[in-house]
């Protein structure tokens, strides 16, 4: 007999016994037996208390209590340590190992899983060789030595082909050495061969850690909903198993995942709970380390920058003492953001160069090219040495992500090259890295990194508009350098040939002036650059962003015309290849007057992306000025004409034969108002909203020696008393706070004319008083004045109310009362009237090829109208549009009040399984359902844009428009719709 085996005869054959259920991975049967020997107080000595307490530091080991592992290493080592039991003695430096590396002594664990190695080479034990082999590779790989424990992993697996649970563990080591060193593909392939493997041999403690490394994979393939499944897969064995470090790596990386979903206070609250288990487990080790750094990271997201340095302080220093490069130089990293976020940009550049020469130096790409992107972020100081050395680390950065095929950080890296190249002045290489990442994030679907480019593009128009309206545009004193004779010339020219030089001093390929002199209507006075301009595009484009407030008052530049969908059916392209656009208003005092328009096209020869300068808009911000004069003086030509054609319309359209009726009712009030239109007497009028009391107020005045003077019309009710009085009164300069000059009230400026209060009912009791007296003396006082002015107007009143009833009510003075009502007409509303139906019906379609058939004329004789004559209008005007401005108008195209039906149905949406309730709707109400879908999903399909939906239904995008405002839909919100 040898040896050792005459030492194996020598251990007690209970404890061999347990030693066994240990080497078959029968662990819970183990620990069962060892707890047995304690209860019976067991007191080995000799070579049976050396293998005691071997057992007793494996126990150690699955209690995670690795000071009693190491206590009872030594003393089993005392006592088998001159035997020849050299697989033994190789277990007991393999727990060493074990210990060491689990307290984050990575020295000693190093010496350990050397002497562990030579043991069990003396014995030729394969398992034991494979043990120590791995446990190199895991020393290394916490050093971020990832070639070398690529080397000892390899090592081992040529020891592993009889042995699968060795096979199992030795392919996910490797997997995770792949995942770090970046090639994801290879990690992915090995993990899942590990896992699948595990799963057959039902491996818990290798499923888990697999199903941990796959979900940390696919955090970094941004693969978040694969990512929640491994992590949720693995935490549940977790917690089944009761496994403690493993819990720890899993809060871990769960916390990673909120983190890279920006849910900040998540990760938080997982890491948080990670650091609380590793301080109990092992506060000195690579797992605290890793714990603090990320939980540092989500506290800067948070605007927690002191705490994160407290954090990312205790995690550096920890590493450095274990030795772990990579969390080492991901710490630097950290601290250099932070140091970023308090503005202490020197500071945050040297940390950041740590960072990237100690991830450069241990090969992790993917972390180096994260901490290449932070510094990339760093505001430049001026036109540094340092900001130059930030293009070739970007450009390097983006090789690297490119390599690893992780688009999201590739887009991230052309951001960062944008924002830097911009400062640099490189505006035409900034806006393709920009567009580039624009795109990049939505191709990944990342509305997040989209829209922060989005948001940059738009800092940098809006501060290019900034500095053109400030002191700094030395173009805006082109008024002041030009002289009187200059600008008289300017006038005397032609709009065509003051935009034709904007153009080509900005070379913008194409350019309009519009004009905003007809009602703030559209109209294009001057265009460059246009073959075959479409007008009623342009105008009407112009009008909607008008109306939703888009264009305004400020100018607007458009870097990248990609990025500005709103504005590129304004002036379309055939091939929509707008690069850069300007619409600057054209502005007198504070009223704007129109816009100029100008572009570059993509495809321009030689140009490339070419976005306009701060002095292209500069410029184009002065020489508005000058576009401005001349536009004024155009409008004031027309306005003269407008006005003398404008004034013979009224008299013909306010006189009494124009008045439309052939009610008996209507037409003695119109003779009694013709006998007393000359006279001076107060007139009040009394109807239903909607039966023309300002149409007869209107005719009164225009019909009597008063008709050359102003008619001024206010609605009492819809201003505010304060307002209300200075409007009508007018003011003294220092009245009031804003009061800087005397203002005539409107009073004064319908001296002369005829003044027409509407809703004269809603006057504030405050202000009767004063009309009242303006009734008896024919004057006014303005507020802050002391000194009364004398005027002569003529007031006519109107009011949908019943007076007596206000003032039996204390809400209108009986005095005005009297003195208003001298001369009282009541309009009858349309209910009672209508036989003026057919008339007004065939007045509101002049101008249209429609015909309103018998059906629908019935329903319109037999509806009662509460909204008078004003709601007939709006419905026929609704019919004409529905008809497409012909053909017949029949009861179908009438709304459903008219007809009468049940205004609480409730319309089904068909399907393929879904019908209409018998007998509830109509044809037409099937089709207008089915006609909104239809809109609904064509403006989705067109990101909103009218123009391409209409085009896309094969319908005039004025239908479209119709249709919109029939069917109440927004196209900013077709997800409600």
């Amino acid at each position: 007999m040898d040896n050792t085996s005459q030492h194996t005869a020598r251990l007690s054959p209970r404890l061999l016994e347990i030693e066994g259920l240990f080497k078959q991975r029968k662990i819970r049967q183990g620990l069962s037996a060892l707890d047995k020997l304690d209860q019976v107080e067991y007191s080995p000595e000799g070579l049976d208390l050396g293998l005691y307490s071997l057992l007793l530091a494996e126990r150690g080991y699955y209690d995670n209590d690795y000071k009693m592992m190491l206590d009872n290493c030594r003393v089993a080592l005392d006592e088998l340590g001159t035997t020849s039991l050299n697989y033994r003695i190789g277990r007991l430096q393999y727990l060493v190992y074990l210990a060491y590396s689990s307290l984050g002594d990575l020295k000693a664990a190093e010496q350990a899983a050397r002497d562990s190695l030579a043991s069990y080479r003396r014995v030729k034990d394969d398992a034991g060789i494979i043990d120590a082999y791995n446990a190199l590779g895991k020393i290394y790989f916490i050093r971020s030595d990832y070639g070398t424990a690529a080397e000892y992993v390899n090592e081992a697996i040529q020891y592993s082909a009889q042995d699968s649970k060795k096979t199992v563990q030795l392919l996910g080591n490797l997997g995770r050495i792949y995942l770090l060193t970046g090639d994801l593909d290879k990690a992915q392939e090995n993990l899942e061969k590990a896992l699948n493997l595990g799963k057959e041999l039902e491996l818990a403690s290798s499923i888990v850690l697999n199903q941990l490394s796959l979900g940390y994979l696919y955090i970094r393939r941004r693969h978040f909903y694969q990512a929640g499944i491994e992590l949720t897969a693995a935490d549940n064995l977790i917690r089944e198993f009761g496994f403690k470090r493993e819990r720890v790596i899993s809060l871990e990386y769960q916390g990673e995942l909120c983190y890279e979903k920006q849910d900040f206070v998540a990760a938080k609250n997982h890491l948080e709970e990670a650091i609380s288990l590793a301080n109990e487990l092992a506060p000195q080790s690579t797992l605290m380390s890793q714990c603090l750094r990320r939980f540092a990271e989500t506290e800067l997201e948070l605007g927690h920058d002191d705490v994160a340095m407290r954090h990312v302080q205790k995690a550096l220093n920890l590493a450095k003492e274990i030795g772990e490069k990579s969390e080492i130089g991901m710490s630097h990293r950290v601290i250099s953001a932070i140091f970023l976020s308090r503005g202490e940009s020197a500071d945050a550049r040297r940390h950041g160069s740590m960072s990237i020469d100690i991830l450069r130096e241990i090969g992790d790409s993917f972390e180096l090219g994260r901490s290449i992107i932070q510094y990339g972020a760093i505001p430049p100081a001026g036109v540094s040495i340092s900001d130059r050395k930030a293009i070739p680390l970007l450009r390097e950065a983006e090789k690297i992500f490119t390599v690893l095929g992780d688009d999201y950080y590739v887009s991230r890296c052309r951001f960062e090259l944008g924002r830097l190249c911009y400062h640099l002045g490189k505006n035409g290489e900034a806006l393709e890295y920009l567009k580039l990442s624009y795109e990049g994030f939505r191709s990944i679907g990342d509305k997040a990194g989209a829209k922060t480019v989005s948001d940059f593009l738009d800092s940098l128009s809006r501060n290019a508009v900034i500095r053109a309206l400030s002191n700094k545009n030395e173009f805006k004193l082109f008024s002041n350098l030009v002289s009187g004779s200059e600008i008289e010339n300017i006038k005397s020219g032609r709009l065509e040939n003051l935009l034709e030089i904007l153009c080509r001093k900005i070379q913008a390929d194409r350019g309009l002036i519009i004009d905003l002199s007809e009602n703030g209507h559209p109209e294009i006075n001057a265009l460059y650059g246009f073959e075959e301009p479409d007008f009623e595009t342009a105008i009407s484009g112009f009008s909607e962003l008008i109306e939703e407030g888009i264009i305004s008052d400020r100018p607007i530049l458009v870097l990248d015309g990609s990025n500005g969908a709103e504005f590129m059916d304004l002036v379309p392209t055939p091939e929509n290849d707008i690069a850069c656009l300007i619409v600057l208003p054209l502005t007198l005092a504070t009223e704007v007057i129109g816009y100029i328009y100008l572009d570059r096209i993509s495809q321009s020869p030689g140009k490339g992306i070419n976005p306009f300068s701060q002095n292209d808009i500069d410029f184009s911000v002065g020489f508005a000025d000058l576009v401005a004069f001349k536009t004024a003086d155009l409008q004031k030509e027309k306005l003269l004409e407008d006005n003398l054609r404008l004034k013979a319309q009224l008299l013909e359209t306010c006189a009494f034969p124009n008045i439309i009726t052939q009610s008996r009712a209507f037409m003695e009030i119109l003779a009694r108002v013709r006998q007393v239109a000359n006279s001076n007497m107060a007139i009040s009028i009394t109807g239903a909203t909607g039966t023309g009391k300002d149409l007869l107020a209107k005719a009164i005045h225009y019909n009597s020696a008063r008709r050359d003077k102003r008619f001024i019309s206010v609605n009492c009710a819809a201003l505010p008393e304060s307002l209300l009085e200075s409007e009508l009164f007018g003011y003294k300069r220092g009245a009031f706070t804003g009061a800087d000059r005397d203002k005539p009230g409107l009073f004064e400026e319908a001296d002369g004319g005829t003044f027409f209060l509407d809703e004269i009912a809603d006057m504030p009791l405050s202000l009767q008083a004063k009309v009242l007296r303006l009734l008896e003396n024919m004057e006014i006082t303005r507020l802050g004045d002391t000194h009364p002015r004398k005027v002569d107007v003529r007031v006519i009143s109107a009011t949908n109310k019943d007076l007596k009833k206000e003032m039996e009510q204390k809400r209108f003075r009986s005095d005005l009362y009297y003195r208003l009502c001298a001369l009282h007409f009541s309009i009858p509303p349309l209910r009672e009237r209508k036989e003026d139906i057919p008339l007004l019906v065939e007045h509101f379609l002049d101008g249209s090829n429609c015909q309103v058939m018998p059906d629908a004329m019935k329903y319109l004789i037999d509806y009662d109208w509460p909204g008078n004559i004003r709601e007939l209008e709006n419905e026929i005007k609704k019919t004409v549009l529905l008809a497409n401005n012909e053909g017949p108008i029949t009861s179908a195209l009438l709304s459903r009040r008219i007809l009468g039906e049940d205004q609480n149905n409730v319309m089904r949406i068909p399907n393929e399984e879904a019908y209409f309730t018998e007998g509830s709707f109509s044809l037409y109400d099937y089709i207008a359902e089915f006609e909104k879908r239809f809109i609904v999903k064509a403006l989705k399909e067109q990101r909103g844009v009218k123009k391409r939906a209409a085009d896309s239904l094969k319908i005039p995008e004025s239908t479209l428009r119709l249709k919109l405002k029939q069917y109440d839909i927004d196209p900013k919100r077709l997800d409600i719709n």
